[in-house]
């Protein structure tokens, strides 16, 4: 009998071990899957299989699938993850939000291009797109919103309520500056969500009516977006010629309050 039972708990155990499912619910064999068709493959060959994949996933498991195909072309080549989400948003619109914020959790850096590829492919996503971006990295509200405007300038009241709901010291600005303004342009909602930035800077830092530039959100005097610091030229460097002998070659000397003639001297006794 206790053999039975032993034979029995290994079985448990074995099943267990192929079948060990992670916190997303998805099983850890079909990661293997996804890392195995991914190796080594080139650009087009990763786009075209990271789709299958995607797409041949069930409903329950399509999200955990993208975020795993993702997470295995970014861990191999992260230049490809642009165009794995550009041809996601393009083929498969439903899960573009949800690889572009995986895409950016690993890396931040990359948060304003990603929302762009994203946007420009699937530009009726971009409110998901943009939240889902900046649940990840709140402090680039500004780059991410500028490249979703970009992208999709028709979405650009939408972008901006959606950024609105996510950064409350954002809302109060940006709700006002909507209700006077029927339609937005995308350089409108720029001119907004520039100087909401500034506000809630400013309020952030506790100054009064100072403007602190951070992550290049402050604006120059033509109301353009200051992206680097700006710089006085350096003079050019020149050399000084040495000054012209007076007529008579005579020289100055300094330590004299008198001038003093060149070359040997002869006196004449008085």
């Amino acid at each position: 009998m206790k053999s039975k039972y032993i034979k029995y708990a290994v079985a448990a155990l074995l099943v267990t071990g192929c079948c060990a499912v992670k916190a997303d619910g998805l099983l850890d064999s079909k990661r293997v899957e996804i890392k195995t068709a991914l190796a080594g493959a080139t650009l087009s060959e990763t786009v075209k299989t990271s789709i299958s994949l995607i797409s041949a996933a069930s409903d329950k498991d399509r999200a955990a699938v993208t975020v795993a195909v993702v997470q295995t072309v970014a861990a191999a080549h992260f230049s490809f993850v642009p165009s794995l989400i550009s041809v996601i948003g393009h083929k498969v619109p439903s899960m573009v939000a949800i690889a572009a914020r995986e895409a950016v959790r690993i890396n931040p850096e990359q948060a304003a291009a990603i929302a762009k590829a994203a946007v420009e492919a699937s530009s009726s996503q971009a409110v998901a797109i943009v939240r889902s971006i900046i649940s990840v990295v709140p402090s680039r509200y500004q780059s991410v919103g500028d490249a979703a405007i970009e992208a999709a300038p028709a979405q650009a009241r939408d972008i901006l309520n959606a950024i609105a709901q996510n950064i409350p010291s954002l809302s109060t600005y940006i709700n006002t500056a909507l209700a006077g303004n029927s339609s937005v342009s995308a350089s409108n909602a720029e001119n907004i969500l520039r100087h909401a930035a500034a506000i809630a800077i400013v309020s952030s830092q506790n100054l009064d009516g100072v403007q602190v530039a951070q992550d290049n959100s402050s604006a120059d005097s033509s109301g353009k977006q200051a992206t680097s610091p700006q710089y006085l030229p350096a003079p050019a460097s020149k050399s000084t010629p040495p000054a012209p002998l007076p007529p008579g070659g005579i020289v100055l000397d300094p330590t004299q309050t008198h001038q003093a003639p060149t070359g040997p001297q002869t006196y004449s006794p008085p």
